[in-house]
């Protein structure tokens, strides 16, 4: 016998921002070069988008691809949301030094 469980649509997208957040984490740890469509990133930020964290991933990605422009935007899109603590506001405003450095 099976049984069917239902999930909440904010459930479902809470586990794929979980699976999109690990991608891109794995993308900037190892280096990896890849370069993301403009459709999964928008994916991406439709999981989860009053989310600081989700717009300082997408930062953290330009910026390793060095697109200045692109890293900014989201970076500044990141210190637009609720910040919830001191250390991930500065970890931002790092990121935007080091893309302002390139």
């Amino acid at each position: 016998m099976f049984v069917m469980i239902s999930y909440s649509e904010e459930f479902r997208k809470f586990n794929i921002y979980k699976h999109f957040k690990e991608a891109f984490r794995l993308l900037h740890k190892h280096e990896v070069k890849y370069n993301v469509d403009e459709k999964i990133i928008n994916e991406f930020i439709k999981t989860n988008p009053e989310y600081f964290e989700t717009y300082s991933i997408l930062g953290t990605y330009y910026k390793d691809r060095s697109d200045k422009i692109k890293a900014l935007k989201y970076y500044n899109l990141a210190l637009s949301k609720e910040i919830t603590t001191m250390q991930d506001k500065e970890e931002i405003l790092r990121g935007m030094e080091e893309v302002s450095g390139q």
